[in-house]
């Protein structure tokens, strides 16, 4: 059975500006007009259990509603409004009860964060309850899905050209569907089989993207979800009414629901080498300054007069990193960026090299101008 994958995004609400407009004209609104009335505000909580951790983070907070939200560390927040001194606890099915404690600023916590200290095993059910200072009281129920052992497969190649990756879903319990997450991509699955073409873009991304760059690595990860959690993400909150939310939540909004991973892929990304600055390119000598040992270079997509460039580089296999440019009529601009470093002093990113492309010899400088490096194409 094959499943079909389908990307989701939150849904907002789209007026046609002439309608807008009209709509303003009938109501005739002025800046002399007094503000509306803030309504009264709603407990908004969101915790999603994971199977087999120990520790969950909590989030306790009120709707907006047009009133100033002041905070500790000065001036106003814009996009919450903090349930600071609430009362989260999460009882087991065996009676156990797990209360959540306040994150601190030094454990990069914020106001209106608490962190759970609870064990949650698959196949069980989990009771929340949450009490503010207001007297509110927000609870739910979830139950864990039932999958077995995560498992963690790595190795896979995907040639982006010509293959398509195709990934098994194992049978979970108590899970109505399936998440899959490869990067910044997120989609719902059915059950049987995830078909992920090597050509397949981001569709809710400026410019439509790749998801799989060739000469770099993705990790994807596929989960199952209780309803809780699938009808929240499949649902979504329109900014002016509120509605098209689904939560299934008592005395507030929100979520409360529970995912187990599956599975974790390892995948290499090539792409066939029809380009003369494709494959892997091997430094001549000894490694100096900011200029790699070795190179994976492939094109990303073509450009006026050139190529965008994407790939690895490598000083050694412990300290690598993304690598990202553009080829122009034999000139070379690169930027390497740290993931994996080792090495004393390490940056967030390198200063871009500059090269050429000459007679298959990849030379390389860096922007100082202080290190000059050869390369030639492995299997050349």
């Amino acid at each position: 059975m094959r499943t079909s994958v389908r990307s989701w995004t939150v849904k907002g609400l789209r007026l046609p500006v002439a309608g807008f407009l009209a709509a303003l004209s009938l109501v005739g609104c002025s800046i002399t007009d007094p503000p509306a009335t803030p309504r009264e505000p709603i407990t908004v909580v969101h915790l999603i259990l994971t199977a087999d951790r120990s520790s969950h983070i909590v989030l306790v907070e009120r709707t907006l509603t047009g009133r100033e939200v002041p905070y500790s560390g000065g001036g106003l927040l814009s996009d919450g409004d903090p349930v600071i001194g609430a009362r989260v606890t999460v009882t087991g099915e065996s009676g156990e009860v797990a209360l959540a404690v306040p994150v601190s600023e030094s454990d990069s916590g914020g106001p209106g964060q608490y962190r759970l200290p609870l064990n949650v095993r698959q196949g069980a059910e989990y009771r929340l309850r949450v009490e503010t200072p207001d007297g509110d009281v927000v609870t739910g129920r979830t139950r864990v899905p039932r999958a077995g052992r995560n498992e963690n497969v790595q190795g896979l190649v995907l040639n982006i050209d010509r293959d398509t990756l195709r990934l098994p879903l194992p049978p979970a319990a108590f899970a109505p569907r399936y998440l899959l997450r490869a990067g910044s991509y997120v989609t719902l699955v059915d059950d049987g089989i995830v078909m992920l073409p090597g050509s397949l873009r981001i569709p809710t991304e400026n410019g439509f993207p790749r998801l799989f760059r060739p000469g770099t690595s993705q990790t994807i990860i596929l989960s199952a979800l209780d309803t809780n959690y699938h009808d929240y993400l499949r649902s979504g909150n329109d900014p002016f009414t509120g509605r098209g939310l689904i939560t299934r939540l008592e005395g507030g909004l929100g979520v409360f629901g529970s995912v187990t991973l599956l599975q974790s892929y390892g995948v290499a990304v090539i792409a066939d080498e029809d380009k003369d600055f494709e494959g892997t390119w091997i430094r001549d000598g000894e490694v100096q300054g900011s200029l790699p040992s070795e190179l994976r270079l492939y094109e990303d997509y073509p450009i006026r007069g050139g190529s965008q460039i994407t790939g690895t580089y490598f000083f050694s296999q412990a300290d690598a990193g993304f690598a990202d440019g553009e080829i122009r009529n034999g000139s070379i601009t690169l930027d390497l960026e740290n993931r994996r470093c080792s090495r004393p002093f390490c940056s967030a990113r390198f200063d871009p090299l500059q090269g050429t492309l000459v007679l298959g010899v990849l030379t390389l400088t860096q922007s100082d101008g202080f290190y000059t490096a050869t390369y030639h194409r492995q299997g050349s």
